[in-house]
């Protein structure tokens, strides 16, 4: 059930005609490339949280974003989210 959501999200955030963002993944071997949405800015914005197109949260910074695990849940991020414009 959670993986058939995750795709369906996916293929919605990826219907989306919005510019996505393009960064590296920092601390990573193989170098790869991530798209995603900020969504809102943290540290008076020296950092940005945002989803990425597989559907999971990443924080930008330094030109790089870093991946948080889908394994845990980020509620905590909400009540940000509803103050955000």
């Amino acid at each position: 059930m959670k993986e058939n959501l995750k795709v369906t999200f996916a293929k919605d955030l990826e219907a989306l005609v919005i510019p996505w963002n393009k960064s590296p993944q920092c601390d990573s071997e193989k170098a790869q490339d991530y798209y995603w949405l900020p969504i809102f800015d943290l540290s008076e914005g020296r950092a940005k949280v945002g989803i990425t197109l597989e559907g999971v949260w990443g924080i930008a910074k330094d030109g790089c974003i870093r991946i948080l695990s889908d394994e845990r849940s980020y509620v905590f991020l909400l009540p940000i989210l509803e103050k955000s414009p």
